[in-house]
């Protein structure tokens, strides 16, 4: 809810789930959950991931590292997703390993997007460093972040190399070391 008024995510759940529907705002972060306001979390991701077929969409909700985990334990236990849409929330490098050792074991994902969050070169490293045994995923989507080192780029290039069934969407600002390849990155 921002100064007041529900977000168009929030009003998208009202439409689909009635007016008893959870509002998560996008100023809730994970040092800030109440148990109530836990609660209410875990009942909007249950039924997102209830109704919403082989993608679910979790953009723009405020979710932290702290929320990630329940939604990943979630995927665990619905493998008919296929896509997950976490854009748009306040997702750190604090949830990276958390993210990484998901994605090792995961088999059933097939796009992520992590895109405009708040992970850096650092972040994207750890997760990069998974990707090489994760044979499912297709689409990672990383841009709109923090990853502006070549230590970032590097290790999602070299991702990509060690895994070629899977396509990491960054962007290169142009001042990085590997600004001028365009081979085996996609600048989306």
């Amino acid at each position: 809810m921002a100064f007041g008024r529900p977000s168009v995510a929030e009003k998208d759940d009202a439409k689909e789930y009635g007016e008893s529907a959870p509002m998560l705002t996008g100023a809730v972060t994970p040092r800030r959950l109440t148990q109530a306001d836990r609660k209410e979390f875990e009942q909007l991701v249950r039924q997102k991931l209830e109704v919403c077929g082989a993608a679910c969409e979790l953009c723009n909700r405020g979710l932290g590292d702290g929320e990630l985990a329940f939604v990943l334990d979630e995927l665990d236990l619905n493998p008919h997703i296929r896509a997950v849409d976490l854009s748009s929330n306040v997702l750190t490098d604090g949830c990276a390993k958390t993210l990484a050792l998901f994605l090792q074991a995961n088999s059933s994902l097939t796009h992520l997007n992590l895109a405009h969050n708040e992970i850096t070169a650092r972040g994207a490293s750890v997760i990069a460093a998974a990707l090489p045994f994760n044979k499912t995923l297709a689409t990672l989507d990383v841009r709109g972040n923090m990853i502006h080192t070549g230590e970032g780029i590097s290790a999602l290039m070299h991702a990509m190399e060690e895994n070629p069934t899977v396509t990491i969407c960054y962007e290169m600002t142009g001042d990085e070391e590997h600004s001028g390849c365009g081979c085996a990155c996609s600048i989306m």
